[in-house]
């Protein structure tokens, strides 16, 4: 039929007698019934793609003169710019809530990101304050009292045996030394100052920067 002309074509199709133009068969009753005696099919394009049609019926014969024929085209003209502007604002409008869905998507990653990281955080703090805690309390006094008992020799059979004195002395040395080990990895896994607050632990951390590496660091 005509529409499907202009689909293919992308021309203006004329049926100036429906009653007698072969192509409305199958519709030329009910446009009759109707009072449809002539029709007009206008293509409505973007570009070269005709993508709709625009059809008007008359209800006498060879109703569509050029003039006519004229304003009608522009008028399918303005109408397809009008659908093709809207079109496009309805592809941004739903660009823009996709963007803002994808948005809140990752907001929400996002928190959930540093809620696990402030929950891992949590935990590994959980974990050093645990092993420092049974570094302190186990092994310092398993030293202590290692400490205590070469001392005890020392004292009992050091003046009579000097050998025994020196090897006791040596094992002193070795003990203080295991001692301040513990102590620098109690205090690497969980520093007193962090009791002390944020601003405590900063400068206690700048000041033991300093001494490793002989750079002074200072807050700006």
């Amino acid at each position: 039929g005509p529409i499907a002309e202009v689909m293919r074509s992308g021309k203006v199709v004329y049926v100036q007698d429906i009653e007698s133009d072969p192509r409305m068969a199958p519709w030329r009753h009910m446009a009759l019934a109707r009072g449809y005696r002539s029709s007009i099919a206008i293509p409505l394009k973007i570009g070269d793609t005709v993508f709709a049609t625009l059809s008007i019926y008359a209800e006498e014969r060879d109703a569509f003169v050029p003039e006519e024929t004229r304003l009608l085209e522009g008028l399918a003209d303005d109408l397809a710019f009008g659908i093709d502007v809207l079109r496009i604002r309805r592809e941004r409008l739903e660009t823009e809530a996709a963007l803002q869905a994808k948005t809140e998507e990752l907001n929400i990653s996002n928190r959930q990101l540093r809620r696990l990281t402030a929950h891992r955080e949590e935990i590994r703090e959980q974990e050093r304050m645990e092993i420092a805690r049974n570094v302190h309390d186990e092994l310092g006094q398993m030293l202590t009292a290692l400490q205590m008992r070469l001392t005890t020799l020392a004292l009992e059979f050091g003046r009579e045996h000097r050998q025994l004195n020196q090897a006791i002395k040596s094992a002193q040395d070795l003990t203080e030394k295991a001692m301040k080990t513990a102590r620098d990895v109690i205090s690497a896994l969980r520093p007193a100052s962090l009791d002390m607050g944020l601003a405590v632990s900063l400068e206690w951390l700048a000041q033991r920067h300093a001494v490793s590496t002989g750079n002074p660091c200072r807050g700006e």
